[in-house]
């Protein structure tokens, strides 16, 4: 295998887990969710996340919980990471 055939293989491999991270995105989360994960995934807290949201500190945490559900993450940078994967941020 050369050099040519390595990337191909490689750019594969990213653009499958970039198809895996959006259909993890646009299939498991509703809007709220997914501005939540957006916001998260710029370092937002959940009151700040709230402020820009519209909606409560509490509200932005059940959001928070329920990403971390649906998409089977135990952390925000982990959430993040599938965020960046999926081209939201």
């Amino acid at each position: 295998m050369n050099a040519a055939d390595l990337f191909t293989v490689d750019r594969k491999r990213a653009l499958n887990a970039a198809n895996e991270a959006m259909a993890l995105v646009y299939g498991r989360l509703t809007d709220a969710q997914r501005l939540t994960l957006i916001l998260l995934s710029k370092g937002y807290d959940c009151a700040q996340a709230g402020e820009v949201s519209g909606t409560t500190a509490n509200t932005q945490a059940s959001h928070r919980k329920a990403v971390y559900r649906k998409l089977e993450v135990d952390s925000a940078p982990e959430a993040a990471v599938i965020a960046a994967k999926a081209g939201l941020v």
